[in-house]
């Protein structure tokens, strides 16, 4: 029997009822998207740093061993990372993120992202742009090398892969990616429209309406003592607070005085607190 010929009988052989399987010698997953491929082949590799693997423990994760796996990469995932490449010095991304490396590798994150949720690759810097902020994460988190690295995975080994791309993806994170797409493409054609509050009015401010994009949500509900804000009664009373007046809460990290200290001056004149 040849070699092809023993390749595919033991692939054959494999249940394909688990998506990652042990491999045939000289055969590893693919470094992004799982798929199996020849090492003889001499495919385009990447190098990944594992601790060790984690042993669970009463303390947590304690990694034990490690080292450098080498891992290949499939023809479709090496196309994508050299169009990330080719992406790394356009002036626009170079002006959100910085060096080369870091475009590069924030764009293949985000064509990876693209390939799950069954999306063509943008062709425009903007588009790029919003591609890398919506659909970064989904890609990142969806690479099979994260098996091994930083920490490789109970189970696990440099050995495996999968029969098709993607294959040890869950379909909850296909769908996720695909939320993220579609919310990007949303946001795309999304307009600023006032947006008034539920309750009125701002708990800290009083402003009764924002400008936020249409399928933002700018008011945040909460529940506050009154008294903690200067009212004349511990009553509890719902309502929402505006973004400006969040974000002098988060900052805060509680509500009281000290929040409405670090409101813009701006806000504090306009509602007479000084």
């Amino acid at each position: 029997m040849s070699k092809r010929n023993r390749f595919q009988a033991e692939f054959e052989a494999v249940d394909r009822t688990q998506p990652v399987k042990d491999l045939p010698e000289g055969v590893r997953g693919c470094a992004r998207c799982g798929l199996a491929v020849r090492m003889e082949t001499e495919p385009p590799t990447v190098t990944v740093t594992t601790m060790g693997t984690e042993t669970t423990l009463s303390m947590g994760l304690t990694p034990q061993g490690g080292g450098q796996v080498v891992l290949p990469l499939c023809q479709a995932c090496a196309a994508r990372r050299d169009l990330a490449q080719r992406w790394a010095h356009d002036d626009a991304l170079r002006r959100r993120y910085g060096s080369p490396d870091i475009v590069a590798a924030r764009v293949w994150c985000a064509l990876d992202g693209c390939e799950l949720a069954g999306q063509a690759p943008p062709t425009t810097a903007p588009d790029m742009l919003r591609v890398v902020a919506a659909m970064m994460d989904a890609g990142a988190a969806a690479q099979f090398a994260a098996r091994l690295s930083p920490v490789t995975v109970k189970g696990a080994n440099a050995q495996q892969g999968t029969l098709t791309p993607w294959g040890h993806v869950s379909d909850d994170d296909r769908d996720d990616a695909r939320a993220a797409y579609v919310d990007m493409l949303a946001a795309k054609v999304d307009r600023p429209t006032r947006q008034p509050c539920p309750s009125g009015g701002c708990l800290y401010c009083g402003v009764d309406a924002v400008t936020a994009l249409t399928r933002s949500k700018p008011w945040t509900p909460h529940t506050f003592r009154v008294k903690s804000i200067g009212g004349r009664d511990n009553a509890a009373r719902a309502g929402f607070l505006c973004p400006t007046c969040e974000r002098a809460y988060v900052t805060e990290g509680a509500n009281g005085p000290s929040a409405l200290d670090v409101l813009p001056r701006e806000v504090v004149n306009a509602v007479g607190w000084c």
